[in-house]
């Protein structure tokens, strides 16, 4: 099939008339809301992810997890939130399995467990779906 810049312009136009498809769901799973101790945290998205890693392995004694199990799309600004995937975590496939873990998190704090660190995230809630 041969497209001409006349064809290819018009099919341009008519996506942007139309629209794009809107971009798949989030995936289904647990969303972790966090409220960090500091009005100015630092390095917000590099500490939240490496301390989610680090309290999820150590809550689960998973030998493994990866990055990809979670949306780390809201841990830049508030509000602070880290999502983990449902059917992405080996032996935590469901939501129920994961907020089964999660739900013990809440009212502790990311990096200092049951004290605050110093540039620390409040665990306020856990909502799946």
């Amino acid at each position: 099939m041969r497209f001409t810049t006349g064809s290819l312009l018009s099919l341009g136009l008519a996506a942007a008339v139309h629209g794009l498809p809107a971009a798949p769901p989030t995936s289904s799973g647990c969303r972790v809301d966090l409220a960090p101790t500091l009005s100015q945290p630092q390095n917000a998205a590099s500490n939240i992810l490496y301390h989610t890693l680090s309290k999820w392995v150590n809550s689960t004694k998973a030998l493994y997890f990866s990055t990809n199990y979670l949306d780390t799309q809201n841990t830049t600004k508030a509000p602070f939130s880290v999502m983990f995937k449902a059917d992405m975590i080996p032996d935590f496939q469901t939501s129920e399995a994961i907020s089964a873990v999660l739900d013990t998190w809440v009212g502790t704090y990311l990096v200092g467990g049951a004290t605050p660190a110093k540039d620390d995230y409040a665990i306020t809630d856990v909502v799946c779906s």
